[in-house]
């Protein structure tokens, strides 16, 4: 893999985490919507689709 690719997989990963981390600490505290959490969890399902097309590059 070349190097933009790599770039391109941490960005993915940090953004993943970040968005798992704000859905885990907004559920935790109950200071959520419905269509908030719905949302976070389609960017979370979308990141996770890139960062497996990203693997799978070669």
């Amino acid at each position: 893999m070349d190097s933009l690719v790599i770039q391109l997989l941490i960005m993915v990963v940090v953004a993943l985490l970040v968005t798992l981390l704000v859905i885990f600490s907004e559920w935790r505290a109950k200071n959520f919507k419905a269509w908030q959490l719905g949302v976070q969890s389609v960017v979370a399902v979308v990141l996770l689709g890139v960062g497996i097309s990203l693997l799978t590059v070669r």
